[in-house]
């Protein structure tokens, strides 16, 4: 078992893709947002295509 644990600061697209992975792999994550709901100015609410794919590689595209 691997006794690692990883805390990920930030719940946008990049920290929420990693602690994906990382949960994925078997490793203990902790995925920290401080916003408590979505009543705020977002970034990163479009993705380019490399984004999309990688999206697709982590099993998360359109079915």
């Amino acid at each position: 078992m691997d006794e690692r644990r990883i805390v990920v600061v930030g719940a946008g697209p990049a920290g929420a893709a990693l602690a994906y992975l990382l949960a994925r792999r078997g490793i203990a994550v902790t995925l920290l947002e401080r916003h408590t709901d979505f009543a705020r100015e977002f970034r990163g609410e479009a993705l380019m295509p490399s984004g999309v794919d990688a999206f697709v590689q982590m099993g998360l595209g359109a079915q």
